[in-house]
């Protein structure tokens, strides 16, 4: 049975790896890159299901990477899941870029969980389905993202 596989884009070590924890006890094969260049590298590379990324990183950020995936034909059907614990600006950008949906740091492991699977359900009913999906097993995570950062100020 072929796996699904998320590639997770998070500059947080702690958060990334405990987001890797998630989705590998989950079943999903999990692709990690701790900024938008490294997971640029990934995706020349391989084609994940799904994107899990933060939108504030180093080097490319997540709205950049978000660009450029949709303007890559092999890539731009891949759903797009971004994180992020500033401004709605952000999250308004992320999604006309084409971001499939957004989540606020910090939310609920479960939630996560939860959106990714429903992304990945989306997807297949509109014709971009992924090679297989790991299902939620009813498991309530009662943990929070960590490392919300504070909304910047651009003045």
């Amino acid at each position: 049975m072929v796996k699904t596989t998320i590639l997770i884009a998070e500059d947080y070590p702690d958060l990334l790896n405990l987001l890797r924890y998630l989705f590998e006890k989950e079943g999903f094969n999990v692709l990690t890159a701790k900024d938008g260049a490294r997971a640029l590298e990934l995706l020349s590379q391989s084609h994940p299901d799904v994107i899990l990324t933060d939108l504030a990183m180093p080097y490319v950020d997540g709205l950049e990477l978000i660009r450029r995936v949709k303007k890559n034909a092999e890539l731009t059907d891949t759903p797009i899941i971004a994180m992020t614990a500033y401004s709605d600006g952000f999250i308004s950008e992320a999604v006309k870029l084409g971001a499939s949906t957004t989540l606020r740091k910090p939310e609920d492991l479960d939630r996560v969980l939860e959106t990714v699977n429903q992304v990945i359900a989306a997807a297949r009913h509109h014709g971009s389905e992924p090679a297989s999906g790991a299902q939620k097993n009813g498991r309530r995570v009662d943990r929070k993202l960590p490392f919300a950062r504070p909304v910047p100020s651009y003045s």
